[in-house]
């Protein structure tokens, strides 16, 4: 007989183990992991030890190398920084963001790589009508933040791409990545031309294949940046169906460039 499949993460009891061996994602270049890119901590308020580990490959995923980044939020979990308290508003995140450069991007082709491993027993999203964010491609200004694209994990485990319309929260492209995102790695690689006019284009590869492209002012003026965040973002945790338990993913060979 053919064995059962296995429960749901967000039904089953988890046991929340010993913190992972290994040692934090810091503020500099890991570069087994990130390559080039410098991350920080965005929430360091109240944030987990627990929350950006860099592991070796003998217990975990790793897709390239020795070392893989595990993320992991927990039942409860909840962090700030001195702009945004995620405990007051019905949030939870561990994200890494990139360190932003001392000029403008005007003009340059932005090219991100990432591999993102989600395990199936360890990543709980529960249905609902809570989001869960797994990656963004950021734009930052003196007065605007907003992201250009989300990869969010939704329900019925559908992983796909959200851009947004311009520079506001407002949802446009939605575009599926795979049904059955669990237990292997995915490739995305992101290319941003970074324009204040229509010239400008996003582009999402998964897998070496074109899944997204959208030509749209991709900078809200000549003196914004581009930055890539990583990590796990719920939002409206209230409105999910069951509770939220464990979350655990891994990203790995995650590198950059600009022409």
């Amino acid at each position: 007989p053919e064995e059962p499949a296995p429960a749901s993460p967000c039904t089953d009891e988890i046991i929340v183990g010993e913190i992972p061996e290994g040692f934090p994602c810091s503020n500099e270049a890991i570069t087994d992991v990130f390559n080039s890119i410098n991350f920080e901590t965005t929430h360091t308020i109240n944030a987990k030890n627990y929350g950006c580990i860099v592991v070796s490959k003998l217990e975990h995923p790793i897709q390239n190398g020795n070392n893989s980044a595990r993320f992991e939020l927990r039942k409860g979990d909840c962090s700030g920084n001195s702009g945004f308290d995620d405990c007051a508003n019905d949030r939870s995140r561990h994200e890494i963001h990139e360190s932003m450069p001392n000029f403008a991007h005007l003009g340059k082709l932005i090219e991100y790589t990432t591999f993102i491993y989600i395990p199936y027993d360890k990543f709980c999203r529960p249905k609902g009508e809570n989001i869960t964010i797994l990656s963004q491609i950021n734009v930052n200004d003196t007065d605007i933040f907003n992201s250009l694209i989300y990869l969010m994990i939704g329900d019925n485990n559908r992983l796909y791409l959200q851009t947004h319309q311009e520079f506001s929260w407002t949802p446009d492209l939605n575009v599926t990545i795979t049904d059955e995102p669990y237990d292997k790695w995915i490739k995305i690689k992101y290319l941003i031309k970074a324009e204040t006019s229509t010239s400008g284009l996003i582009e999402v590869y998964v897998d070496d294949e074109l899944v997204l492209t959208q030509n749209k002012s991709t900078l809200p003026s000549e003196n914004a940046q581009i930055g890539l965040r990583l990590g796990i973002y719920n939002a409206f945790i209230s409105r999910s169906e069951t509770e939220f338990t464990r979350q655990v993913l891994y990203y790995d060979n995650v590198s950059k460039s600009i022409q």
